[in-house]
């Protein structure tokens, strides 16, 4: 079943791309017309014709008619090398193309047979662009592999099956939460300004966490003594936060509070924060519906290279950066570093 749905998607994106590139048609049916022409052109020669001779056209009983009235759907009706499509796939596949795209089939006699033979086309390119990729150079082999990784992300996109499924055994992770912070940086942080060793801004993290269980105000505390520069001035105040936004020791902290409790400070690569979850909210599938199919594609990642371990020759790419504890998610260069404790992960190609 998961062959036959991915066959499906494939063919849909592929053909839909041929479909939209009218050129290529054009070339194909120019290329065929041409030898035609040059045939009935020769054979006009010999009897001492010298005018093209026009093509006849087809009468009206004679053209193919769009399928037949009653196929058994298991029936295969279209085998290219090992692959076999049966009558329900194919139709099912018309049924899933484009509405522009399927209407111009159905509109003409003879659009099943020419919908299958650029699937034809289709699979016979695809399978000799694939095998003389091995050969190729590594960059046209990236750049080919770079495509099936987008023709990936795009089969989980369409695949909304999988992704109410994959929501309602994960909805916690895509809970809203409204959360704020007082970050006390460390010496080895990339947040600027002066900053404290370890020891240091521990015990400054332990002495702020008392004032608030004395019942201090958190916004006022946190405009006072937060290395965050952009959040302390908003009284820490980090907005709405998702899961995959923050560092893993930070979310692992946040994600467990209770709605006004506040953290013990939690050590990350920038020092170490108080946390305060201020409202948790949950969401519907169609509030979560991107960061679903972006989950999922980070889901299978994770998946793959478990099953594909990567080694990195660290004498030439260097050793991979070691933090306190775990790396940040992310760290883009043009965000200020004082908020890049919470800096999110890129989407995927959508």
């Amino acid at each position: 079943m998961l062959k036959h749905r991915s066959l499906r998607y494939t063919l849909i994106l592929a053909v839909t791309v041929v479909v939209c590139l009218p050129l290529v048609g054009q070339v194909v049916r120019k290329s065929a017309n041409r030898s035609a022409d040059e045939s009935r052109t020769a054979a006009a020669a010999e009897d001492g014709n010298t005018n093209p001779v026009p093509e006849p056209l087809a009468p009206p009983a004679t053209r193919p008619t769009s399928r037949p009235t009653s196929v058994d759907p298991a029936r295969i009706v279209l085998k290219v090398g090992d692959e076999k499509i049966t009558a329900g796939e194919f139709e099912g596949f018309v049924a899933d193309l484009p509405p522009q795209r399927a209407a111009q089939v159905l509109a003409r006699p003879d659009g099943r047979r020419r919908l299958a033979e650029q699937i034809v086309m289709l699979k016979v390119v695809a399978d000799e662009a694939q095998r003389r990729m091995a050969e190729a150079a590594p960059r046209d082999r990236l750049t080919y592999q770079q495509a099936l990784m987008q023709a990936m992300t795009n089969l989980l996109a369409a695949d909304t099956v999988e992704d109410q499924k994959f929501f309602n055994s994960h909805r916690t992770y895509f809970d809203k939460l409204k959360a704020r912070h007082i970050l006390i940086a460390t010496d080895d942080s990339v947040v600027p300004g002066k900053k404290l060793s370890d020891d240091e801004a521990r015990t400054k993290a332990q002495l702020l966490k008392k004032r608030l269980d004395q019942g201090e105000d958190f916004a006022k505390l946190a405009k006072a003594e937060s290395d965050d520069v952009r959040s302390g001035a908003e009284g820490g105040d980090l907005g709405s936060v998702y899961r995959g936004m923050m560092v893993p020791p930070f979310e692992q902290a946040l994600f467990a509070l209770k709605k006004g409790e506040i953290s013990e400070p939690v050590r990350t690569p920038f020092g170490y924060h108080i946390i305060q979850l201020l409202d948790k909210e949950t969401s519907t599938y169609d509030q979560a519906r991107e960061k679903v199919v972006q989950k999922r594609f980070e889901t299978l990642l994770e998946d793959l290279k478990a099953r594909q371990p990567a080694d990195l020759d660290e004498v030439y790419f260097g050793k991979a950066p070691v933090a306190p504890t775990t790396q940040p998610t992310t760290q883009p260069a043009t965000k200020p570093a004082s908020t890049q404790a919470i800096a999110p992960t890129p989407s995927v190609a959508k």
